[in-house]
């Protein structure tokens, strides 16, 4: 409850960021559990599923690198 009405007192653009932030997040979990559901339930041709899973959550963490490298240089 607290996290939400901190939410809400957030300014229009750092709310967007927030909220953009939080789906990419969930966003990438779930493609981890659908590539392993569709690789448990395809064999090896649900492998294939891993690569898209992968690279978005390494594109996350580039983003949020990117994020601590600027923070940290302020």
């Amino acid at each position: 409850m607290l996290h939400f009405q901190h939410y809400l007192r957030m300014e229009r653009p750092v709310q967007r960021r927030s909220l953009i932030g939080t789906a990419l997040g969930q966003l990438a979990g779930v493609s981890w559990l659908l590539a392993g559901a569709l690789a448990m339930a395809n064999g090896s041709a649900g492998l294939y599923r891993f690569i898209p899973a992968f690279l978005l959550s390494y594109l996350l963490a580039l983003l949020n690198a990117w994020v601590l490298l600027v923070e940290i240089n302020r």
